[in-house]
């Protein structure tokens, strides 16, 4: 979905068949696990837009992927980025929510909790890094 469809990733990953594509997407498991990317794959996918990869090697590491981007940030960036912010905090707040209902927190509600707070932190980054790439006042 990060690079725009399937067709795109072809356009990545020429050397790649559709019905390797199409398996590697499938989201029955044991299909899924057969079609297994290389690392030149994922690299090629990352360069095109995909960061997920990135992403979650990051969170894996126990870091935060905080993406650079190019010149300036328009109001469209901006607005952007701002309802990235405040979607990452409602689902935030859900996670938190369901977490907490019955009175007790698993390790594994504790996780998704911890996970949902690093996308908040993460989007909120990334909207201060495009304010702050902002022209003078009244200017974007």
């Amino acid at each position: 979905e990060e690079v725009g469809g399937l067709d795109e990733v072809t356009t990545v990953l020429p050397h790649r068949a559709k019905g390797w594509l199409y398996q590697s997407t499938n989201p029955d498991l044991e299909g899924r696990h057969q079609a297994k990317p290389t690392f030149e794959d994922v690299r090629a996918l990352t360069r095109a837009g995909a960061m997920a990869f990135a992403a979650d090697l990051a969170r894996i590491a126990g870091m935060q992927l905080v993406p650079i981007s190019g010149d300036g940030a328009g109001v469209n960036d901006i607005t952007a980025s701002s309802a990235a912010l405040m979607r990452e905090a409602g689902e935030a707040l859900s996670e938190v929510a369901q977490a907490v209902a019955d009175g007790q927190i698993s390790s594994n509600e504790r996780a998704r909790m911890i996970s949902a707070v690093s996308d908040v932190s993460q989007a909120a980054l990334v909207l201060i890094r495009k304010l702050k790439k902002t022209g003078g006042e009244g200017h974007v």
